[in-house]
């Protein structure tokens, strides 16, 4: 078995011996802009175990050489280095890293939606990892953040899962990231959030996201219910602002216990939320 070459772990050697020399002549700020070239550096500089330099190392292997190797990496915890990623992204393996997606290796997996990226090719599979019982929280995560700059793209493969009853919860937060509006979406979001008038804050945030300004009166119906809570209060007011309304009315909240906290802490934990 071919021996497996760690280059990001030489290199971090060979880097704390440069800087141990030379740390003095640099700011922090100098070195952040210098370890990347350092790195390049040592991409191209012939190392004799190897005979030839890292990145050539790669580049002149094949792609199921590539993949074999990639995958002993992940498997056996050895870093894989931008030297590796770099082949792979100039062979185009896309499609021979997509099957990764299915591995039950969470490291495996994390790397592969790492490679992947925003390729429609891969969306697919992440959703199915949403939809997955045995993908960690960290891999739907990954996923998730993938798809939610392109949830107009997986719109209806969303709409599919949430009405057939599957992850609805996900579906329902990647639907609230659609741009283009889709009146199926709306209706969605706005029964979902009269269902759950438990948990405002996060069926108005859905709505919030999805920017519809037709939801302004059922925000505006529940923000002037006396037994609003504060933080209730306070998410709805931004939902009304975000879809563009208004609302002036002062309430007395001086009796409400995580009001009576923030007050008590001298700060407002929710001025993130004002534009």
């Amino acid at each position: 078995m071919d021996k497996l070459y760690d280059f990001d772990k030489l290199f971090d050697e060979k880097l704390a011996a440069y800087i141990s020399q030379k740390g003095k002549e640099h700011t922090e700020e100098e070195w952040e802009d210098i370890i990347p070239r350092l790195y390049r550096k040592f991409g191209d500089t012939p190392l004799k175990s190897i005979g030839t330099t890292p990145s050539r190392y790669y580049a002149e292997m094949d792609k199921d050489a590539l993949i074999g190797v990639l995958k002993r990496h992940l498997t056996e915890k050895v870093s894989v280095s931008d030297f590796l990623t770099k082949a792979l992204e100039e062979k185009d393996c896309i499609e021979d890293i997509l099957p990764l997606l299915e591995s039950e290796d969470e490291d495996v997996v994390l790397y592969a939606i790492g490679f992947l990226g925003d390729d429609e090719r891969a969306f697919p599979k992440y959703l199915s990892l949403l939809a997955s019982e045995r993908a960690t929280e960290a891999e739907k995560e990954g996923a998730f953040d993938r798809l939610e700059e392109h949830a107009d793209e997986v719109k209806e493969e969303a709409l599919f899962s949430y009405r057939a009853g599957v992850a609805k919860e996900t579906m329902l937060e990647l639907l609230s990231k659609v741009r283009t509006k889709d009146d199926a979406v709306y209706e969605i979001l706005l029964d979902e959030f009269l269902m759950h008038l438990e948990d405002i804050p996060k069926y108005a945030g859905y709505l919030a996201s999805y920017g519809d300004a037709r939801a302004i009166p059922a925000l505006l119906e529940q923000i002037k219910r006396e037994e609003v809570t504060f933080v209730e209060f306070r998410e709805l007011k931004y939902a009304i602002e975000a879809l563009g309304g208004e609302y002036f009315e002062e309430r007395d909240f001086t009796s409400d216990p995580n009001y009576q906290k923030i007050q008590a802490s001298g700060t407002d934990l929710f001025d993130s939320f004002k534009a």
